[in-house]
């Protein structure tokens, strides 16, 4: 799949920069995020809602 293609798939019309995920990045790496475990996390803009 190309990223033009990617893009009229999601459901979201944002694109976002890679800086856009950082706060994830920084509640999973604190003692916040202690109790999470074994979750998979797809950052796709809505793509996998499709299925």
């Amino acid at each position: 799949m190309t990223l033009s293609e990617f893009s009229l798939a999601r459901k979201v019309a944002l694109v976002t920069g890679a800086g856009q995920g950082l706060g994830l990045v920084v509640f999973f790496a604190s003692p916040a995020a202690s109790y999470i475990t074994g979750q998979v996390l797809a950052v796709d803009g809505g793509y996998l809602s499709h299925f």
